[in-house]
């Protein structure tokens, strides 16, 4: 099994790089206008400190849930590879 994994997706999966970079560019794209609307309710506005910070806590949460989601497979790949006795 292939080693790249994009999101939690994966090639073997049936999903190639340019599957994979559309569903992010849409995954984008439904985003941005919800971080947008809700800075536009809230009481700090929309500002470019704001927009920022909020695109730069949306950058930090994904990457952490990435890294989870990467060593979570990592370890369920290697209890995988060890046999019982």
């Amino acid at each position: 099994m292939s080693q790249n994994r994009y999101f939690g997706v994966s090639p073997s999966k049936g999903l190639e790089l340019l599957d994979v970079v559309v569903l992010l560019v849409g995954m984008i794209l439904a985003l941005i206008p919800l971080i947008g609307l809700a800075l536009n309710y809230s009481p700090f506005g929309i500002t470019r400190s704001s927009a920022l910070a909020s695109l730069l806590l949306l950058l930090v949460t994904l990457a952490l849930i990435a890294i989870v989601s990467r060593r979570r497979a990592k370890v369920e790949s290697s209890s995988r590879g060890r046999s019982s006795p």
